[in-house]
């Protein structure tokens, strides 16, 4: 029997102008499938996009999908982000 992946996630939004914001999500996908029919390990990412109101609906304009590594860079210990980075809590 065929299991269907479970996707976790978690967003945030901030409105930059009456038109336009920025949306962060974080992703974590598991009990997914390679081609060959193996699992996968879980794996993890971050969305980021821009989306801009258009007569009357939010359109993405960019984005950006970044696959996670499983830790806080160095570079990123003391930053404060919208979301959690992916990989790094105790419960993935």
């Amino acid at each position: 029997m065929d299991t269907k992946p479970e996707v976790d996630r978690s967003d945030s939004r901030q409105i930059l102008r009456a038109d336009m914001a920025v949306v962060h999500w974080s992703w974590k996908i598991q009990g997914d499938k390679n081609a060959d029919g193996t699992p996968r390990h879980p794996h993890f990412g971050m969305v980021t996009l821009v989306a801009e109101k258009q007569n009357g609906n939010w359109l993405a304009v960019v984005g950006q999908n970044t696959n996670a590594i499983l830790a806080i860079p160095p570079k990123l210990q003391d930053i404060k982000t919208p979301i959690a980075i992916p990989g790094t809590s105790p419960a993935d």
